[in-house]
């Protein structure tokens, strides 16, 4: 990788630790302040409100930024478009979805809903207008100061959840704290969003839209068969708290996806510059190294949070989540491959394929539906849970062959060889622990890190990470100086 993309893979990448880690806190709080049928409600309404945020905002700002970076000369027409266009849209769908508040909460036979559905449909506009400035943040890879926005937006909402979780305020309190975090996001991005001297060639809105629109419906559609699940769960199963259980899995198996969030922003820009100079050497090395360092950071993750679900859901939600453990114990794989899918599927947007990274996640959301038809009213959680797993298997053969077409050499086989067999062994000894010795309340965060411990030291004695790629990341972040060569091949 060259420094940028390290840099800005560092940068979003601990911005969204600090974001998850806010987010998750926030999740605690509120699954151990809310019964699980509550705790239910809450999962339905934040995933209906991240939907449409993603299709109506996060979509657009991936096409602003990929806009900004093959085209760092219309940088301010780009800006001033985007901005009336996400207006217009934001408002228009926000004033729909008011409206229909009562009849989407029907769908889910509850009508409790409707009054949280309306709140939620205030921090629709709030979004868009955000999303124009993060799209032209990372378009002029200013990483690090869409890294400060996303930090203000974790530190509001932690503390506001907190404070009015304290006062006795419910969902309403929480939906609240979510509106002045988006805020503060909101001003953070203003301050750091000032265009250089330029930008002003001619940069037409249809093209945006062009760009725009189906990246919008593929950032959708993913989020959207990411969520298929807990929606027919609760939909599925007559049990309110069911949705709850299985939203605690669902929460924790999405620390996965949301860990790597900051790659897929800077992937998209850097790959997007580079296939446009037409540098395909440079493109197979990006995708190559970005999928080793995923597998290599989400594979071990996801073992060990499958063979210790049941020690994991009692730390982090208590006990009365225990019915969770199973369905996680399936799902954290399922989002592993969902997550490694969506990767590959950004790498098809950044060379113009996003078309067919639309028509994929389509057929992806499909068969998820499908499954999760066919599996919940037999197997119920862990049927969803499988649904999940399977679509991800189907995505992810799909893609990683069409990427391999195209492309050619984005797999690094040896290097995967040695991560597969530390994992291995890493899920050797987790379960052999687990099996012979009981692990009580917060003592488990030490055993985890002494088996990541033992992860990373098998990588060395592989020689799958050494000293130097320690000492390349560390001049990328610190010395500015451009790397003749990227970590480890």
């Amino acid at each position: 990788m060259n420094s940028s993309l390290i840099k800005g893979t560092a940068y979003l990448t601990i911005s969204n630790f600090i974001f998850l880690a806010s987010g998750y806190l926030v999740q605690i709080l509120i699954g151990r302040s809310f019964d699980p049928v509550l705790y239910g409600t809450f999962g339905i309404v934040i995933y209906l409100l991240n939907l449409f945020i993603t299709i109506l905002a996060t979509g657009f700002s991936q096409g602003i930024s990929r806009s900004i970076a093959e085209k760092p000369g219309a940088a301010k027409n780009i800006f001033s478009k985007s901005l009336k266009i996400e207006l217009i849209i934001t408002g228009s769908f926000a004033a729909l979805y008011f409206i229909l508040a009562p009849q989407i909460a029907q769908m889910f036979a509850d009508p409790s809903m409707s009054h949280y559905l309306r709140l939620s449909a205030l921090l629709i506009p709030l979004y868009g207008v955000r999303t124009v400035f993060t799209g032209l943040l990372i378009g002029t890879k200013r990483f690090d100061k869409q890294a400060l926005s996303l930090i203000a937006a974790a530190v509001v909402k932690l503390v506001l959840v907190a404070v009015f979780l304290s006062t006795g305020m419910q969902l309403g309190g929480v939906l609240l704290a979510y509106f002045f975090a988006a805020l503060a996001s909101l001003l953070v991005s203003v301050a750091f969003s000032k265009i250089r001297e330029g930008g002003n060639d001619y940069f037409s809105g249809k093209q945006l839209l062009k760009i725009s629109v189906p990246i919008s419906l593929y950032a959708f559609g993913f989020p959207f068969l990411m969520s298929i699940d807990l929606f027919l769960v609760k939909r599925l199963i007559a049990d309110g708290s069911f949705a709850g259980y299985y939203n605690s899995a669902v929460t924790l198996a999405r620390f996965l996806y949301i860990a790597l969030v900051g790659l897929n922003y800077s992937l998209l820009p850097t790959i997007a510059s580079s296939f446009a100079q037409k540098n395909i050497k440079q493109v197979q090395y990006y995708i190559r190294n970005s999928l080793r360092f995923s597998i290599m950071f989400l594979l071990p993750l996801s073992i060990i949070a499958s063979l210790t679900a049941k020690s994991l859901i009692p730390l982090i939600f208590s006990e009365k989540y225990i019915l969770a453990a199973n369905p996680l114990s399936i799902l954290v794989f399922g989002i592993f491959l969902l997550t490694i899918t969506r990767l590959l599927l950004t790498v098809l947007v950044a060379i113009g394929k996003q078309n067919i990274s639309f028509y994929v996640t389509m057929s992806l959301i499909i068969i998820s539906v499908v499954l999760n038809f066919l599996l919940i009213p037999n197997w119920q959680m862990t049927g969803a849970a499988w649904a999940t797993t399977i679509s991800g298997i189907s995505g992810l053969i799909f893609v990683l062959l069409y990427t391999m077409i195209k492309i050619k050499k984005v797999v690094n086989i040896p290097s995967l060889i040695k991560i597969v067999s530390a994992s291995a062994l890493t899920a050797v000894l987790t379960w052999w622990l687990f099996q012979n010795y009981s692990f009580q309340g917060f003592s488990i965060i030490l055993w985890y890190g002494l088996i990541l411990g033992f992860y990373i030291i098998i990588l060395f004695i592989f020689r799958e990470i050494t000293r130097n790629d320690y000492k390349r990341l560390k001049e990328a972040l610190f010395k500015k100086v451009k790397l003749s060569k990227g970590l480890n091949q």
